[in-house]
């Protein structure tokens, strides 16, 4: 019903917003005529005035005056209702914040050491105080505030309460509404409590590119929702992610401390977006193993693939085969790749072939790659940056300076 509510009111204001706009265009016709009819009826129009110097360019203007104080006072009507609704809303606000904060934290806190009666009684009075929309919306508020700072009992005692003073209706009819905010909100909390059922509803509205902020919403709720399960849905579906969602996916693993990844499937899968988010992932996680797999993607032809590739693979490098295929890689990768090379062929124990790299980009590279790999180099051989600092190229002789200034 309330989702059937949200339809209603979504097209009821866009046929409203249609048939202002038709009749403005029709009442500016009846109103430079003396008659006009509507369905078979003729009305006269008492507004027109039969003067000879009255031309039809002056009707239309005397028209649009009227229109205009027409909109003036109906946009004060509005400003009035919204002025008091907010008023109203902030009043609730406020009772509710300080029945929320005195009673609700103390219940959750406490609740192992209440009888059951005591535990009825406080969940009955929570009840009175989530009967409309609003009021709904206020609570969980919070409670997801709570479960997501809290874990253990605590963690539970938020779910718990969730569950018996929201019914799962009431999340459904806010993920099927055609309002992008109340699908937000509603992504949200079944992210957050892990509320099952969606998952399907949830991997459709993640398929709309078209819909980005929908899109990327959808996303985060489904790998926070199930992690390993989502993620394999979301290979076979071939769902398109952006790297800005990669970032985001990331931050909500880290954030929920979900280990439970399929990374062969996402090292494995022809999505670009997936394969990144395994390379990433692997790397954050330590994922040592999948270092043979990792590999091959160092040869990519996407640059970002290729960069990820390389930063993974630089965490993981060990012998001198690692070091030397990070250094044949060096000319084709980029700035960023550029930079994670230097630094971790500069940590192999082959102290000849490090020298040899890092010396030939301090002559060949641009400055900010000389300071780098100088920076390195003094670590190495501090007699070697001594003796470019004599080099011919000023700007060699310019990054030696600047890297044995930063060092005295």
């Amino acid at each position: 019903m309330r989702t059937l509510k949200f339809y209603l009111e979504y097209w009821g204001i866009r046929l409203f917003n249609l048939a202002i706009i038709a009749l403005i265009g029709y009442g500016s016709y009846c109103y430079s005529v003396p008659e006009f009819s509507i369905g078979g009826h003729v009305f006269k129009n008492i507004f027109y005035f039969e003067h000879v110097y009255f031309t039809t360019w002056l009707y239309y203007l005397n028209y649009f005056v009227f229109i205009f104080l027409f909109f003036t006072g109906l946009i004060f009507i509005f400003t009035v209702y919204y002025a008091l609704d907010k008023r109203i809303k902030e009043r609730i606000h406020n009772k509710y914040m300080e029945f929320y904060t005195t009673y609700l934290l103390n219940f959750i806190f406490t609740k192992e050491f209440l009888s059951e009666k005591e535990k009825v009684r406080r969940k009955e009075r929570f009840r009175k105080y989530v009967r409309n929309d609003y009021s709904k919306m206020l609570i969980i508020d919070i409670l997801q505030q709570i479960h997501h700072q809290t874990t253990g009992l605590l963690g539970r005692a938020t779910e718990q309460l969730f569950a018996e003073l929201i019914h799962v209706d009431f999340i459904r009819s806010y993920l099927l509404s055609p309002y992008y905010k109340h699908k937000a909100i509603a992504l949200n909390i079944i992210a957050e409590f892990k509320i099952q059922g969606f998952e399907r509803y949830i991997i459709r509205l993640a398929r709309r590119k078209s819909k980005k902020m929908l899109h990327t919403d959808a996303l985060v709720a489904l790998v926070r929702l199930d992690t390993f399960a989502n993620l394999i849905q979301l290979i076979n579906n071939n769902i398109y992610i952006s790297l800005w969602e990669v970032n985001l996916i990331i931050d909500n693993i880290e954030k929920d401390n979900i280990s439970n990844i399929p990374y062969k499937a996402l090292l494995y899968s022809n999505n670009r977006g997936m394969l990144i988010l395994g390379v990433i992932l692997s790397r954050l996680h330590h994922k040592e193993e999948f270092k043979d797999d990792i590999k091959k993607y160092i040869a990519s032809d996407d640059a970002n693939v290729k960069e990820e590739a390389i930063l993974t693979f630089s965490t993981f490098a060990e012998d001198h085969t690692d070091f030397v295929c990070l250094r044949n890689t060096y000319n084709n990768t980029t700035e960023r790749g550029k930079l994670c090379i230097i630094e971790t062929v500069s940590k192999s124990n082959d102290t000849d072939y490090t020298i040899e790299f890092l010396v030939w980009v301090a002559i060949n590279e641009p400055i900010k790659f000389k300071t780098e790999a100088l920076r390195n180099l003094l670590l190495i051989d501090m007699i070697k940056v001594a003796s470019l600092k004599k080099s011919m190229d000023p700007l060699v002789r310019m990054a030696c300076n600047e890297v044995l200034d930063l060092n005295i």
